[in-house]
């Protein structure tokens, strides 16, 4: 049939809108694949918290108001602007300085990546390409198997700062990929936790699983000091030789109020660290940044943050109170010491023990200290003794906090605002409420080339009890904490799972009990080309073999018809009913007689 001009003009319209949608839809994909490499959020709780691989910490993420890295309860305020693991120490490499500091404050001070070679006299440790394909954020979350859409449109609204309703499938298909292919990829082989459920000694992505202390959520990162120009433009210092794996993690019910990080220090200079200090800082902002107060408890190892005033600007918005926020040293370095025992990888260490908090550190506005300064050597020299506890650095000597004219240093604001007891931010000739910042230090410890330490932080928040003001929320806050130290020690004692994960969904129960036939597991599973699955009938039987998606629907019948008494393997490629190749994605297979039922679950990732 003849086509006139304007049905020409019109198809041609149409093709053009066509070719705009999958340019936009392309576009969108690959923006949040980009995303997906470098950013991740801890939200399976009542936190929400943006971490950067490009850091080693949370990261003022948002582009609109209330803009931060660390959210709580997550669709309300913030409370951190953004954190960071802070070092120095002082290198025997012969290079001068000898001290030297890094991490991450205000600034980065690391890159990507894992350290391949290690320093010597002659050149800096070489660091992975941070464009390799490995070199990214990994996520998973326990429940990956049996949520449907919403939790993962969530996620995708959360990176993309849109709503919920504006995320599409094809990004929620990205963001399910990018599970599946980190649950495939998982970087066992640089440290990144897993649990060996077969105890061969190495990670089976078909049969093992991401996973520490039996977490509802875990990320996994790792970064390095080995670029120079990274390492300078923090305090001014030549890079150590560090690398630094980050394992943050949470649960959904039980611990909501809580999430956990481990940092895994490794010294890769190939010279002897000795003088090492570590602490966690955190830019607090208790919704509005400009009224907050801080403080800190050394018998229970943490620091804490809340608001000067009963109600806050931000929170105001959500009709809430102010929360309080704790930062607590779970787990410190260890030291030498008979007779001790130590706790490190979650296993006894004999002769060692666990540095608590070793000093607090805070700057707030209206002080006559400074923190430290960027790009310059003197930044070395200041976060030096703000890890020791001191307030600054200056003219050849540590300057200590005072309490008028007494010395406080290394526990400075080791009061508690309720009782009015001891040193109190904001009372008795102390700044008034402000902007603070705050580090949870420990220390001082040595490393021999090639020696690994850790860390474990928690970051705790507190609600008032209802009608309560910013004090309520602190004392709730001070309650957690000693919980939170018995809850931690009886988490070593976790015992990581054994045997293949689960494959049965909640939802696609088995009808009987009664072995009539049997359904084997997928293999490989996941898989990319094509799933064998293995069938065992007790008796002559009509059959039928399909594949639903997580949806429901029936998109493939791999046999119908009668079957005697044996052992089959059957196939599946990954298709749909008319050929087509289907997503990646979790499918389930159904072997069926009348009533009899049996599920397995298969993931196509391609």
């Amino acid at each position: 049939m003849k086509q006139n001009k304007s049905t020409r003009k019109m198809i041609k319209g149409w093709r053009l809108l066509l070719l705009l949608l999958i340019f936009l839809t392309s576009l969108s994909a690959q923006s949040l694949q980009e995303k997906l490499n470098r950013y991740a959020t801890l939200n399976i709780n009542e936190w929400l918290m943006y971490h950067s691989n490009q850091r080693l910490s949370i990261t003022d993420y948002r582009t609109h108001y209330p803009s931060g890295g660390g959210f709580y309860p997550m669709a309300s305020g913030v409370l951190i602007f953004e954190d960071g693991l802070v070092w120095a120490a002082k290198v025997h490499d012969g290079r001068e300085p000898a001290l030297r500091a890094g991490g991450c404050m205000f600034v980065s001070g690391v890159q990507p990546g894992w350290i391949v070679e290690e320093g010597n006299a002659n050149q800096w440790p070489v660091a992975v390409a941070a464009d390799e394909p490995g070199v990214r954020i990994y996520r998973w979350r326990k429940d990956f198997f049996e949520i449907d859409d919403a939790p993962l449109k969530d996620e995708v609204a959360l990176l993309l700062e849109i709503e919920p309703d504006a995320v599409t499938n094809a990004q929620i298909d990205t963001l399910r990929r990018q599970y599946l292919r980190d649950l495939q990829e998982w970087p066992a082989e640089h440290g990144a936790p897993y649990y060996d459920r077969n105890r061969n000694g190495k990670y089976d992505a078909d049969y093992d699983e991401p996973g520490i202390l039996g977490a509802d959520q875990l990320l996994w990162y790792v970064v390095n000091d080995a670029n120079e120009a990274r390492a300078s433009q923090l305090f001014g210092s030549p890079p150590i030789g560090l690398e630094v794996q980050v394992t943050a993690w949470a649960y959904k019910v039980g611990l909501s109020q809580v999430a956990f990080r481990r940092y895994r220090i490794i010294n890769k200079s190939g010279f002897l660290l000795d003088s090492m200090l570590v602490g966690q800082y955190v830019n607090c902002d208790i919704g509005y940044f400009g009224d907050d107060l801080v403080g800190c408890d050394s018998s229970l190892s943490y620091g804490f943050a809340y608001n000067g005033y009963p109600s806050d600007d931000v929170f105001n918005q959500f009709s809430m109170s102010p929360p309080a926020l704790g930062i607590v040293l779970l787990q410190g370095p260890i030291v030498p010491q008979q007779g001790a025992t130590g706790i490190q990888d979650f296993r006894q260490i004999t002769d060692y023990e666990n540095l608590p908090m070793t000093s607090f550190w805070y700057h707030g506005s209206g002080m006559a200290t400074a923190p430290p300064s960027l790009g310059t050597y003197w930044g070395t020299l200041t976060v030096f003794a703000n890890l020791l506890g001191f307030a600054d650095y200056r003219y050849g000597h540590f300057e200590p906090f005072t309490n008028g004219a007494i010395p406080t240093s290394p526990w400075p604001l080791q009061g508690n605002p309720l009782s009015g007891q001891g040193e109190i931010d904001g009372a008795n000739g102390y700044p008034l409420p402000g902007a603070r910042m705050l580090m949870v230090n420990s220390g001082p410890f040595s490393m021999e080339p090639g020696a690994v330490q850790e860390v474990i932080y928690a970051f705790v928040a507190a609600n008032p009890s209802a009608a309560g003001n910013h004090l309520d929320a602190l004392a709730n806050l001070m309650k957690i904490i000693p919980t939170l130290h018995k809850a931690y020690q009886a988490f070593l004692q976790f015992e990581a799972p054994v045997g293949p994960r689960q494959t049965t969904p909640p939802d696609t129960h088995d009808s009987t009990g009664v072995d009539y036939f049997i359904l084997g597991d997928g293999y490989p599973n996941p898989f990319a080309q094509q799933v064998q699955l293995k069938l065992r009938l007790l008796n002559d039987l009509d059959v039928r073999l399909e594949v639903f998606n997580v949806l429901g629907q029936q998109v493939q019948t791999i046999y119908q018809g009668p079957l005697l008494k044996g052992d089959y393997v059957l196939q599946w490629d990954g298709k749909d009913r008319r050929g087509n190749d289907l997503p990646s994605g979790v499918y389930f297979v159904r072997l069926q007689h009348g009533p009899l039922m049996r599920w397995r679950k298969v993931i196509l990732l391609k």
